[in-house]
């Protein structure tokens, strides 16, 4: 239910800004995630994946609080210096840094709610991502009708991230993180390299694997400007409802996977793949058969009709998406397995394959060749994903079993 309130105001401030104000608005909203999300996710190194699936302690609250600020920081002072270097527009340079702000705040917020996931205190994560996404949006929309200006909507969403900071620093007085309570970082060099060192080679995975999700949007504002942005961008982002239900399986799945594979227990690693995997493909299929038969529909009631005009894009985009959804859970049981590294090599090669083909289709399809070129990459990536999963997660459940079997001990980590 968090992940679904979250999801939908997401996707309300963008519409907010189709609705109320233009489509170049939306288009440098879209450049503005597009621009910071990368960077951010880099910078946190999938910190929230290595601290929720820390089964066995290795590292403590303060080790996580202190690497995901000094690296936020960082973060911020590059978005700064794109900003600076690309040349942009006043207005679109105060949206990019505004929204690298409220990403930066989030961030800080991240590592309290992954304190909570991995005691499976999901009740207090929804909380505090419910206060983030309603407040973010209605402070969105607010700035947004008083000043009609975009800068405003997105100083709204970024007071919202703000806001829900402070509700998850109070919960943390009733809701302990750490031993005790939120304790405050802990500047141990030698731990926060042992940790950048762990946590580094999943923020490549997850910085690439937002830069494959971008790459299109960046040729497409290249080639076809900020309007055209606008309009895949806003064709693009309905399936934040599906988005939102394997956030939701992913999140709640991880740390129930890591104590799994911790224990040796391959039966149940295995079982609940499937299962997740199972959901995934039955989503997506859900998914492509209704934008096949209302895509146009769903595009003019949540926009305006000239966005029905990318119905074609739309549909590309959905089965790019939903093609994902049959193979993502794989890459969340590697994650469970603390193989990091194989990640980092497929995402290299996923965005290098994306960069070639974006620019050849876009240029020759427009918005409709950057959809096309998401079917092509994810179809690629999804047959990897594939021998990924066979190499990592079926050997060891399979030797686990049999290990269970002859009443052994499988190993975890």
């Amino acid at each position: 239910m968090g992940n679904i309130v979250r999801g939908a105001c997401q996707w309300g401030t963008l519409a907010a800004l189709a609705k109320f104000g233009t489509v170049e608005m939306v288009g440098q909203y879209a450049l503005g995630l597009a621009v910071t999300a990368p960077i951010m996710l880099l910078a946190g190194m999938q910190l929230n994946a290595v601290q929720i699936t820390d089964a066995k302690g290795e590292f403590s609250f303060g080790d996580y609080l202190s690497l995901r600020s000094l690296s936020t920081l960082a973060a911020l002072v590059v978005v700064g210096v794109i900003v600076f270097a690309s040349g942009f527009r006043k207005e679109t340079a105060l949206v990019v840094l505004l929204i690298g702000l409220s990403k930066a705040v989030d961030a800080i917020a991240d590592v309290m709610l992954s304190a909570w996931q991995q005691r499976e205190e999901m009740r207090v994560v929804s909380a505090v991502w419910m206060v983030n996404a309603v407040g973010s949006l209605l402070l969105a929309i607010v700035g947004l009708v008083l000043s009609g200006n975009v800068v405003w909507a997105v100083a709204g969403s970024a007071a919202g991230s703000a806001l829900a900071l402070a509700v998850a620093t109070v919960l943390t007085r009733f809701f302990p993180c750490g031993n005790g309570g939120a304790s405050p970082p802990r500047w141990h060099l030698d731990r926060l390299r042992r940790l950048t060192v762990v946590a580094l080679p999943l923020g490549g995975v997850v910085a690439l694997l937002s830069l494959n999700v971008n790459v299109p949007r960046y040729f497409v504002q290249h080639y076809l400007g900020e309007s055209a942005l606008g309009l895949f961008a806003a064709a693009a982002y309905p399936m934040v409802l599906g988005d939102t239900l394997m956030s939701s399986l992913v999140q709640s799945a991880s740390p129930r996977m890591a104590k799994y594979h911790a224990a040796g227990d391959g039966a149940a690693f295995k079982a609940l793949l499937i299962r997740l995997t199972l959901i995934g493909a039955l989503t997506g299929l859900a998914a492509v058969g209704v934008v096949l038969v209302a895509g146009r529909q769903i595009l003019t009631w949540l926009y305006r009709p000239e966005y029905a005009s990318q119905t074609a894009v739309f549909v590309w985009v959905v089965a790019a998406v939903s093609l994902r959804y049959a193979y993502v859970f794989i890459g969340v049981a590697v994650t469970a397995m603390r193989h990091f590294l194989v990640q980092f090599y497929l995402r290299v090669g996923i965005f290098l394959f994306l960069m070639a083909v974006s620019p050849l289709l876009i240029v020759r399809f427009g918005l409709l060749g950057g959809a096309i070129a998401l079917v092509i990459v994810t179809a690629v990536e999804g047959a990897v994903w594939l021998s990924i999963g066979y190499e990592y997660v079926w050997k060891w459940t399979r030797s686990s079993s049999s290990l269970a079997a002859s009443g052994a001990q499988a190993p975890g980590f």
